[in-house]
């Protein structure tokens, strides 16, 4: 088939020097509309389903139904327009970036593939500053605070930045302007909230370039003045923490009331409801707090994740905890890591003789009696994968050809004689 992909697609490839064929086995390649860190594409049976469907529903009466369904295509593909909408979604494979590519490439090399959909992810996207702060709390990202009242932000005019692909918020931190530190008045990107964890840094690379401090975690000597500080909810704060309403301030280090807890309400700093972390160096409110087992310490419910059964920190991923591409949280024993540079479940992976880890459906592997082989190492005959340096298969020097080794199998038998002249005992196969 003909190789169609959207102009993004083929952007990139440009950038980094990726010759894309004109024929392929899949096309129509496009950034999904579903879920807009993946692409979409078709096969030849659902491209053929496609063309059928858009005679049927378009094309019925026309003298050239065929070509008057692929103008219809083009003309919808890739910005899918209204009214060919679902048919041009109807019955697409969506996947990774990187797989797609190796559809088209096969042979292509693993830093490619990893350089291709890094910059696939990271241009996919767009930032926006918006001043509606509880509108933006009410998108589809965990917090404590989604879904609530937090007109305190925009009553003292705290900003939010937006992470979007397509029109969903992927990602969400608070932007404080005129923040007071050591070296004069900054601008301060908050702890960001996020679908996926590798957002963090988009976060932290656009607040660079904007000459803009970012959230560390443990982020002090920062303090904040309020318009207001009156309101009939006080946000739960990750970072400006400390209210004090005789100086109009939120502060990172010190105030009359610390705002760590998600009812809304104002509480002083009563010993009795904090516990001691030693990760931290201070006490964290027993509404914030969780126990981690494993570290056998208290965290920031905000810093922490609940895997196999215990809580771990942020710290711990990459290590004790792994975050795997769909961005769920898994125990690290609990995983392997593949030649792509992709987490997956055990049971979704197996290792090939040379030791390398890959998916089970990769299409660069095939599984013979003795185990998974690259594919480019067996040889396929009587419908059985064989090794192509084992025993079982020989070298037909005649043929140029592999065939079963029977004699390997067979009992010994006398050799018959033989005519003169070219003699092969290749089956072909």
């Amino acid at each position: 088939m003909k190789l169609i992909v959207s102009d993004k697609i083929r952007d990139i490839c440009n950038e980094l020097k990726i010759e894309l064929p004109e024929e392929s086995p899949i096309t129509y390649i496009y950034v999904s509309v579903d879920d807009r860190r993946k692409l979409g594409y078709r096969d030849k049976s659902r491209y053929d389903s496609l063309v059928s469907e858009i005679i049927e529903s378009h094309c019925k009466y026309s003298a050239d139904k065929t070509g008057h369904a692929l103008r219809l295509i083009n003309e919808w593909f890739p910005n899918i327009r209204e009214e060919g909408y679902d048919l041009m979604r109807t019955s697409t494979y969506i996947c990774r970036a990187g797989k797609v590519l190796r559809k088209i490439l096969p042979d292509i090399s693993d830093e490619t593939v990893q350089e291709f959909s890094t910059r696939f992810y990271d241009n996919n996207h767009k930032f926006e500053i918006r001043t509606d702060v509880t509108q933006v709390y009410d998108c589809k990202i965990n917090s404590c605070m989604r879904g609530e009242d937090v007109d305190f932000y925009e009553d003292n005019d705290v900003k939010v930045l937006t992470l979007v692909r397509g029109d969903t918020i992927e990602g969400r931190a608070l932007l404080w302007e005129n923040v007071e530190t050591k070296n004069g008045k900054r601008t301060f990107l908050d702890r960001p909230y996020i679908f996926d964890y590798n957002d963090t840094r988009l976060f932290a690379e656009y607040a660079k370039s904007n000459s803009w401090l970012f959230y560390q975690g443990d982020d002090t000597g920062m303090t904040y003045n309020l318009k207001t500080t009156q309101s009939d909810f006080y946000p739960y704060m990750d970072t400006m923490r400390w209210l004090s309403k005789e100086n109009s301030t939120l502060d990172t280090d010190d105030g009359e009331f610390l705002l760590e807890v998600t009812d809304g309400y104002l509480e002083d700093d009563d010993d009795d409801n904090y516990v001691y972390s030693e990760h931290y160096g201070e006490n964290i409110h027993v509404d914030d707090a969780v126990h981690s087992e494993y570290h056998n310490d208290y965290f920031h419910g905000r810093n922490s994740h609940y895997v196999n059964n215990d809580w771990f920190h942020d710290n711990d991923i990459g290590e004790i905890i792994i975050r795997a591409e769909d961005g769920i949280l898994y125990w690290h024993e609990d995983v392997r890591y593949t030649v792509d540079g992709q987490f997956y479940l055990k049971d979704e992976v197996v290792e090939t003789e040379n030791g390398k880890v890959y998916l089970k459906d990769d299409d660069r592997i095939v599984e013979t009696n003795d185990g998974f082989y690259l594919k480019e190492s067996v040889i396929k005959l009587g419908g059985n994968w064989y090794v192509k340096d084992s025993d079982d298969v020989v070298f037909c020097e005649t043929t140029k050809r592999y065939r079963i080794n029977r004699t390997s199998k067979l009992e010994f038998k006398e050799p018959e004689i033989v005519k003169p002249g070219i003699h092969c005992d290749c089956d072909g196969v």
